[in-house]
């Protein structure tokens, strides 16, 4: 149906175990140009191409997306001591410790940080990811332009050094930027391919043509190729 839930791969493999019964029935010639044996061959080999673009369009996509996460935000699991958001708080203690938790740039710069990692309402639900990461790099901007100037902010562990921190929130707006151009490519590579397998032509029109077709020549839903193309459909053996 228009709409399956069945991830692409799982549909296509299953529309060509009914192709590959389509092609081994000699008997089989409708008159619907659309669900004719060559055509169908073109159309799968369409559609596998398609399929294969958006797969390679998706991986670097979930690569990228992954190495920003461990960029920007501390995870428990990843225990990345060193992304953005741990570094700035190890700054805060730093900056704390110089100029004492009431000193009004200390306040300034716990408040910025505090943002990287934007709050919401349980009722508002999650703003986008990319919104999420865009504004980690701004506040991360503001945070850091509080300590430009500043003597007294010296660090000896280099990880928190100014040049290191602003070394690091430009690598995230490069992935930033790098991650929405990928999101285009594959977003472009989707829409191909969700026109093709749902489109007007595409293949759940075909398989209600492919059926209909197959329940004319006779026994309706009972006739034996009917029933086989159904079951390949469902994941059941060509």
């Amino acid at each position: 149906m228009s709409g399956s839930p069945l991830p692409f791969d799982v549909r296509l493999s299953r529309f060509r175990n009914g192709h590959e019964l389509i092609r081994s029935w000699p008997d089989y010639d409708p008159r619907y140009p659309l669900i004719s044996k060559p055509c169908l061959d073109d159309f799968l080999a369409e559609a596998l191409e398609r399929n294969s673009r958006a797969g390679e369009a998706w991986l670097p996509l979930e690569e990228m997306s992954r190495q920003r996460m461990s960029v920007a935000f501390f995870d428990k699991d990843l225990q990345n001591h060193r992304c953005l958001e741990s570094r700035l708080h190890s700054a805060a203690v730093y900056l704390e410790a110089a100029w004492g938790p009431k000193h009004a740039r200390c306040k300034e710069f716990k408040a910025a940080i505090r943002k990287i990692r934007p709050a919401f309402s349980k009722g508002a639900g999650r703003p986008p990811a990319e919104a999420v990461f865009a504004a980690a790099a701004e506040q991360a901007e503001k945070a850091l332009a509080l300590l430009h100037g500043q003597a007294a902010y010296a660090p000896q562990d280099a990880s928190i050094s100014l040049s290191s921190l602003a070394r690091l929130v430009a690598q995230l707006r490069l992935l930033n930027e790098d991650i929405a151009r990928q999101r285009e490519r594959f977003s472009a590579c989707d829409q191909a391919r969700l026109e093709l397998f749902d489109g007007p032509a595409g293949m759940t029109h075909r398989i209600v043509a492919i059926k209909s077709y197959l329940s004319s020549l006779g026994q309706g839903k009972e006739h034996p190729y009917y029933i086989r193309f159904s079951e390949a459909l469902k994941g059941g053996g060509a």
